[in-house]
């Protein structure tokens, strides 16, 4: 059997175009998750109307040059199919695994794991002590906390979001 093979590299600008198609695809499933949740049309507008666009403005920020944050891309054959952000606070020494995704045509190809594993050796190397991440409890999140198990992350802290229309 052949194992997929990938590369893992820092973000360089022109990639950014090409992580928003990444993005563009491993999110929409789970937006649309978020509206059949909420259960109507007006509250998913209300709540979540902007948040691709917000996600896509939160990217682009992420990659900026002095936003603070590491950016890490997966390629194979040149082309980008994930990437993983992280960020660092130097005074409680944690480090923040961020927005992060993998095309769905290369997942449960170890892609998710590489960049995880990546992004904590560079923390790592920053002198952090720690790391977390947070994700969502929805069916729609399953994967991605797979992801984070896979790669030792144990301990979670449950959290609800309640939402209504007023």
């Amino acid at each position: 059997m052949n194992k997929f093979k990938f590369e893992i590299r820092p973000f360089r600008e022109i990639d950014l175009s090409q992580m928003h198609d990444v993005r563009d695809a491993a999110f929409a499933p789970i937006y649309q998750s978020f509206r059949t949740i909420l259960g109507g049309a007006e509250l998913a507008r209300i709540i979540y109307g902007n948040g691709e666009d917000e996600q896509g403005a939160y990217l682009d920020r992420i990659c900026l040059p002095d936003s603070g944050h590491y950016v890490l891309v997966a390629t194979n054959e040149e082309k980008i199919i994930g990437f993983c952000g992280g960020s660092l606070d130097t005074k409680s020494r944690i480090g923040t695994l961020g927005l992060n995704a993998v095309h769905p045509n290369f997942t449960d190809r170890g892609v998710g794991t590489g960049l995880y594993e990546n992004m904590l050796g560079w923390m790592k190397e920053q002198g952090m002590f720690a790391v977390q991440v947070s994700t969502g409890g929805d069916p729609s999140h399953a994967p991605a906390r797979r992801a984070y198990e896979k790669v030792g992350f144990k301990k979670s802290i449950p959290s609800l979001l309640y939402c209504q229309t007023l």
